[in-house]
């Protein structure tokens, strides 16, 4: 039975081209998915019912998806919360402040760095 409402540890979510990676650092689990599966899990994170996601795809791709399959392989990349799970938290980059200074663009210069 798949839950109408799945609960999803944070993720990271970085486009290249027409493909997507979805991340989880704090286990450093990562999978490529194209865009229209990122959207899709988007959706549900966002809190879309499972089945209204099916029916969005369908209709915004002119094909059907296998939704419990497609949560399926979510939980085995370890992105969907159990029950009573917390969920991680990304830490923060360290030393932003010092990399703008180090690689933004200097007065006088054409370059970045």
């Amino acid at each position: 039975m798949t839950a109408p409402h799945p609960e999803f540890h944070e993720l990271t979510f970085v486009t290249e081209r027409d493909e997507v990676t979805v991340g989880r650092p704090d286990i450093e689990s990562y999978v490529t998915f194209p865009a229209d599966g990122a959207e899709l899990l988007r959706r549900l994170m966002d809190g879309m019912e499972t089945t209204a996601a099916a029916r969005w795809y369908q209709e915004t791709y002119g094909e059907p998806v296998d939704i419990t399959d497609f949560l399926s392989t979510l939980d085995d990349c370890g992105f969907v919360r159990s029950e009573g799970e917390d969920t991680a938290r990304l830490g923060t980059v360290r030393h932003q402040r010092l990399g703008r200074w180090l690689f933004s663009p200097r007065p006088g210069s054409s370059s970045p760095c």
